[in-house]
């Protein structure tokens, strides 16, 4: 009968440490279930800094710039940049096409070098804004915007094609391709 109390004793004891375990263990995987849910529902984000959408129009002399390319650069973020079309219309991409550019104020760069050939370059907008460093070009970005219109002047000059007599073949040589 000792032996028997003894039994029954042991396994009164035990019953509470399984049951305390297995409800750890359910709740655990209710926990872990319910992280996920929430996850798949909710979304992590992409990582990335926010971006807001930006386009706009880049003009010259009042006239849409019809080719090139334009670049917002921000000193703490990745820059932006898009391509210009025939209206001088562009749309910014950071990361994915057309997520834009972070919020801030960026210096903004426009390329209007058009290669005609491998040594010669038909400038549709003054060299000066093709560096954001002396195009003295800025925008700030607060939020998405859609109507960005960016100025720029020939200021009395014109557009130009540009030799680049290192690359220019010789009288009676052929074009050399890729030297660029």
């Amino acid at each position: 009968m000792i032996q028997s109390h003894q039994a029954n004793s042991r396994a009164g004891f035990g019953a509470p440490i399984v049951l305390a375990a297995l409800k750890r263990i359910y709740w655990n995987r209710f926990v872990a279930v319910g992280a996920i849910w929430l996850v798949t529902i909710v979304g992590c984000g992409d990582g990335r800094p926010t971006r807001v959408p930006i386009s706009g129009k880049v003009l010259i002399d009042g006239q849409p710039l019809p080719f090139g390319s334009i670049r917002f650069v921000c000193p703490t973020a990745r820059a932006s940049s898009g391509k210009i079309d025939e209206e001088g219309r562009f749309k910014l991409t950071c990361f994915v096409d057309g997520d834009g550019a972070v919020p801030g104020t960026h210096q903004v760069e426009v390329l209007g070098g058009e290669g005609i050939s491998a040594w010669q370059v038909r400038w549709h907008a003054p060299k000066k804004y093709a560096d954001y460093r002396t195009s003295s070009l800025s925008h700030t970005v607060s939020g998405p915007d859609d109507s960005v219109v960016i100025n720029l002047t020939w200021d009395g000059a014109k557009p130009f094609v540009e030799v680049d007599e290192s690359v220019k073949p010789r009288p009676g040589e052929p074009e050399r391709r890729g030297d660029r």
